[in-house]
């Protein structure tokens, strides 16, 4: 960073968590291109008694999965066949099969399914009620490529408050920020968002909008001709 002209990140959580100089420093938010989206139709076939919920998030200590699947065990006791938890994500060999064993008697039951999918998740989120991203409390998220797919899908989100999550998700208005596992708070919301649909629905436009507006392809092409413009102006 000393010998540099300029610091980039995809966050101001980032910046402050690496202590990059500030009068050197510039934000550009990641960017997901909506036409992904618009070739997929919205949930074809989601059973409309079932919410489903989805977390897609690389497979690693630093993802809270051990939360997501004891809400799900939770709630699938509380309210039998209500539920359904949908679990995406790649790692190192094996990894997949250790989340297997996070799930167990889960995924027997139909309450978690754990698909083995390529990069293109979408149609996947297309059948979801809720997005989810849980992170271990020692970890800092930038800004989710994740939460953004959420997003622009119409999901309102429940994440943890890690890093550039709040710089992403408005508290209360596109979903809610809850406390790194804290599986009280995440059952909590998931009952919220089931029992207000019409909230949920509210909350899923407005980051629809948002993510489209401020996350956009144009937007990031813009930020970073502005970046090399100015750079090549000083010099």
């Amino acid at each position: 960073m000393f010998l540099s002209n300029r610091i980039v990140a995809n966050s101001y959580a980032g910046l402050s968590a690496f202590r990059a100089p500030q009068k050197k420093s510039s934000v550009v938010y990641n960017a997901i291109d909506p036409d992904r989206v618009r070739i997929i139709h919205r949930r074809s076939n989601v059973h409309e008694s079932i919410t489903t919920v989805i977390m897609t998030a690389r497979i690693s200590p630093l993802k809270d999965f051990y939360s997501y699947f004891e809400a799900a065990r939770r709630l699938s006791s509380r309210e039998p066949g209500s539920w359904k938890f949908i679990a995406i994500g790649a790692g190192v060999e094996g990894d997949h099969e250790h989340l297997m064993m996070l799930a167990n008697e889960l995924s027997d039951a139909g309450v978690v399914d754990l698909p083995r999918v390529g990069l293109e998740v979408i149609p996947y989120l297309k059948q979801a009620n809720i997005g989810v991203l849980l992170s271990s409390s020692s970890f800092q998220e930038g800004i989710s490529n994740s939460i953004m797919e959420y997003m622009v899908c119409g999901l309102p989100v429940i994440c943890s408050d890690s890093g550039g999550n709040r710089e992403l998700v408005i508290d209360g208005e596109t979903g809610f920020v809850i406390p790194s596992e804290n599986v009280d708070s995440f059952v909590e919301k998931l009952i919220f968002m089931k029992n207000n649909p019409n909230v949920s629905r509210k909350m899923g436009r407005a980051g629809q909008e948002r993510v489209i507006s401020l996350f956009s392809l144009e937007r990031m092409i813009r930020d970073y001709e502005f970046l090399y413009t100015d750079l090549l102006g000083k010099r």
